[in-house]
C-alpha cells in the first residue's frame, strides 16, 4: 500500500564544545512537510518546543539556529507539541503517524526524537525511517 512521507528537520539545544554548561541535546523545533504518496505536497509547516532540561538557550545556539529565546519561552512542552503533530498528520492523510514514512537527513532527527520520547515518557510514534543521507 503505497505510504505518505513525513519529511522532517529538527532544531536541538546545542552549546560550544568546550562550554561548561553544555548539556543533553533536546528538540527546539520540530519542522515537517506532509507529502501524499505521489509526493505531492500536504502540509508544510512547524512548532517550537520548550526544552525541558535547559530551557535557557545558549548564544551558540541562537546563533546557530536563529531561534530565539523568546519563542522557546513561549512554546509548548514536547508532549504537547507530539500531539499537535500526531493530529496534523492525521488531518492531512486520514492516518495515524506510524503508517507514514518518517524521513530525515540522516539518523540525527530519528535518534533524537527517541531520546526525547524517553525523556518525556513519551511512546515512539514513528513507524518506518528512511535516511535520505544514506540513500
Amino acid at each position: 500500500m503505497p505510504r505518505n512521507y513525513l519529511v522532517i528537520d529538527l532544531e536541538a539545544t546545542c552549546w560550544e564544545q568546550n562550554d561548561p554548561l553544555r548539556g543533553e541535546n533536546e528538540i527546539i523545533e520540530i519542522g515537517l512537510a506532509v507529502l501524499s504518496p505521489q509526493k505531492t505536497e500536504l502540509w508544510r509547516g512547524g512548532w517550537f518546543v520548550r526544552p525541558k532540561s535547559s530551557p535557557v538557550l545558549s548564544n551558540f545556539c541562537t546563533k546557530l539556529t536563529t531561534i530565539k529565546q523568546d519563542q522557546i519561552d513561549n512554546a509548548p512542552s514536547f508532549p504537547v507539541v507530539m500531539d499537535l503533530v500526531k493530529a496534523q498528520i492525521f488531518s492531512d492523510t486520514g492516518n495515524p503517524i506510524n503508517e507514514s514514512l518518517f524521513v530525515s537527513w540522516g539518523n540525527y532527527d530519528r535518534n533524537q526524537f527517541q531520546k526525547d520520547c524517553a525523556l518525556h515518557a513519551y511512546d515512539y510514534p514513528f513507524g518506518e525511517h528512511l535516511n535520505l543521507k544514506q540513500e
